[in-house]
């Protein structure tokens, strides 16, 4: 099939124009042949068309088609119009979902606003070019190297779900009219944009890029520039749920200089594979983002830290970042060494949620102290949640506070590694004694788990001097914390072995 509509040759002029006034929903899909709706028709409208889906069209270049670009001389004029699905008019004052999957051809959307909705003679050229879209799904489309013209951003202004996945060569989400960076726009906006999900796009550098790559732009230089998804020229005043995966050459998500109001409703941040980024945010982005409540960060080989540290100076973080978050889940970090290195005090109030897997540099939350009243255990397991049954020490772990659980982790970590090689595990020095009873009692259960067992380490010594009763009662208290093993520094009591032998 080429066509999904056939006019014969030599019917009335009059048929130029067609209408489908009932049509709801069309899906054009699996047809490797198919180059456009109707040859010879210069007129399309669908005026209750809400859903139009498009599967594996590899011959289609265009969805619109572009009137102001000259075709090519040796182009006949009847196949002129097969550059795009449709032609030039097009009316789809209705449509709200457009979904693109496997065009493997497909060029773009539309380089300039075409004749769409009105086509009176006040209105020659139609301004309300697909005004009703509210979801726009593209997945697939390896040829795409842009999605919309800057020039279309007007016609978007319905926008609430924009999905892209798996777009090979796209570079930018939205460019100027000929495809390229901009110089003299000042800002775009998705003013009712709500999801924004991105997945596997290798090359894209930018959502919207700040400078245009000129030929005195040196490729060694271009190369070199930081890349920040999200810059000071597009904003996203309405957005509540952003997702990114597979980004392996951003380095940055945003910058610090975005436009007011924008990100400001996002209340979940979902990023895995982006083998780059360093850290999430910095601590001013970190500050912006006063209604998110969920953030999940998966498998990011080279992040060191979720907040940065302050570009200038350092020292302590003023005000609480991320103040309602409520879920955290940190999975397959495995440069992670802390949330935030910066000394703070966190207020936390309303998480609830934290789950941990596979950081084995993580050390600590953060300095400082750490207040969750919600939290009452950290999962170590995937899949696992608060309203689920669970089991202490397997599926989640708690004690004292965040950073001394966040510590045993490491632990934890290490014997499921090591455990195999290691035969006993000894608290030097007396160490034991200023650590908390519950953590040492998880430390202990955990070791004989591994078939480890546990020394005090020699400390009892000091003991000695306060009478057998005292020695007596410390071996009972290390009994209950699961100690095996009670050492004695012989050397330091300078006392006759008989006597030693009265307390054993």
């Amino acid at each position: 099939m080429e066509e999904v509509i056939w006019k014969e040759k030599g019917e009335d002029d009059a048929t130029n124009k067609m209408e489908f006034p009932a049509l709801e929903s069309m899906t054009l899909s699996n047809l490797p042949m198919l180059i456009g709706f109707c040859r010879g028709i210069d007129e399309i409208e669908f005026p209750q068309l809400k859903e139009l889906s498009l599967w594996n069209l590899p011959q289609l270049k265009w969805l619109f088609l572009n009137s102001s670009n000259p075709f090519s001389e040796s182009m006949e004029n009847h196949n002129a119009t097969f550059l795009s699905l449709f032609p030039h008019k097009v009316a789809l004052p209705s449509l709200e979902q457009l979904q693109l999957n496997n065009l493997d051809n497909l060029e773009g959307l539309e380089h300039i606003p075409i004749s769409v909705g009105s086509f009176s003679k006040r209105d020659p050229i139609g301004l309300k070019y697909i005004s009703q879209l509210s979801i726009l799904r593209v997945h697939d489309c390896n040829n795409l190297r842009y999605l919309f013209p800057h020039s279309m951003m007007k016609c978007m202004l319905q926008l609430q779900e924009l999905n892209i996945r798996r777009c090979k060569m796209m570079s930018r989400i939205v460019a100027d009219g000929k495809g390229q960076g901009e110089s003299s726009v000042d800002k775009i906006e998705f003013t009712q944009l709500k999801i924004l999900r991105l997945y596997d796009l290798p090359n894209l550098e930018s959502f919207f890029p700040k400078v245009i790559a000129t030929s005195a732009t040196s490729t060694k230089c271009l190369q070199n520039v930081m890349r920040t998804l999200f810059n000071e020229k597009v904003a996203f005043p309405s957005l509540e749920e952003l997702k990114l995966d597979g980004f392996q050459n951003m380095n940055e998500i945003w910058c610090n200089q975005l436009q007011t109001g924008s990100f400001n409703k996002l209340f979940s941040l979902c990023v895995s594979d982006c083998g780059s980024l360093r850290n999430m945010f910095s601590p001013f982005m970190a500050r912006h983002l006063v209604h998110l409540k969920r953030l999940v960060i998966i498998r990011c080989s080279m992040m060191e830290e979720v907040v940065a540290n302050e570009e200038e100076g350092g020292g302590r973080i003023n005000r609480t970042p991320l103040p309602k978050l409520e879920y955290l889940q940190l999975e397959d970090v495995p440069e992670l060494k802390s949330f935030c290195h910066v000394t703070h005090d966190w207020e936390l109030p309303l998480v609830e949620h934290i789950t941990i897997l596979k950081c084995p540099k993580l050390k600590t939350f953060s300095p400082g102290v750490i207040c969750t009243p919600k939290l009452q255990r950290v999962f170590v397991k995937e899949g696992k949640y608060k309203w689920f049954p669970s089991r202490e020490g397997e599926d989640w772990l708690w004690i004292s506070d965040l950073n001394q659980t966040i510590s045993h982790l490491i632990d934890e970590d290490i014997f499921e590694s090591m455990g195999h090689f290691v035969d006993g595990l000894k608290f030097s020095g007396g160490s034991h004694s200023l650590m908390p009873k519950a953590y040492i009692k998880e430390v202990t259960k955990m070791a004989h788990k591994h078939n480890v067992y546990v020394s005090t380490g020699d400390w009892a010594e000091h003991l000695l001097h306060k009478g057998p009763s005292a020695f007596k009662e410390y071996i009972e208290e290390c009994k209950q914390l699961g100690f095996d093993t009670i050492e004695l520094n012989v050397g330091s009591l300078g006392v006759p072995e008989e006597t030693l032998l009265r307390f054993i």
